[in-house]
């Protein structure tokens, strides 16, 4: 505050302000409160965009995982869509699934895929996500053979790897094109 006053004064004497210093520096302190409003519109405005892009990511993540499932798993006999509902849970894999999940999540945001990426360029878009994909895909490999998960085969990995690179490539490139046709 005290730098704030004296470059204040500094800038009244150069400019011949004098007996209006007080209202100089009024005018001059009261941008910052402005620009503190526009960020905090901003910062919610961020916020709700990146909780969105967060549920969407894990929306795609288990689309990807029925869909690795559907592709590496062998087919057995037709099973009716009453069947599938009809299965039971255990709470056991749907904690594991979830465990998975919140992994996938760890791995999406440890490679700064939730961090401002406006700098940065479309190679970046494109980067970041394969390796957001590789480590998420590790993980749910070392932890299906930590609790020996048959479904998690190779061939499942590599389905998945692909699956969700693509669609993390995909997304995040129509997000950037979105963003910049807004203006």
């Amino acid at each position: 505050m005290l730098y704030l006053n004296s470059l204040c004064r500094v800038i009244a004497d150069q400019t011949r302000i004098g007996d209006d210093l007080h209202t100089f520096t009024k005018h001059f302190l009261t941008l910052p409160s402005f620009k503190l409003h526009e960020r905090k519109m901003t910062s919610y405005r961020r916020r709700v965009l990146l909780n969105l892009l967060k549920a969407f990511d894990l929306l795609l993540t288990i689309a990807m995982v029925l869909l690795a499932t559907y592709i590496a798993l062998p087919h057995q006999s037709g099973i009716s869509l009453e069947e599938f509902l009809a299965m039971r849970v255990k709470l056991g894999n749907l904690v594991l699934f979830a465990t998975l999940l919140l992994m996938w999540h760890l791995a999406y945001a440890a490679c700064g895929l939730y961090d401002s990426r406006r700098m940065l360029g479309c190679l970046s878009d494109v980067r970041d996500p394969i390796k957001a994909c590789v480590v998420g895909t590790v993980l749910i490999g070392i932890g299906g053979a930590v609790f020996h998960v048959k479904m998690f085969s190779p061939l499942f990995l590599v389905v998945l790897f692909a699956a969700a690179a693509a669609g993390s490539i995909i997304s995040r490139l129509l997000i950037r094109w979105a963003l910049q046709a807004a203006g």
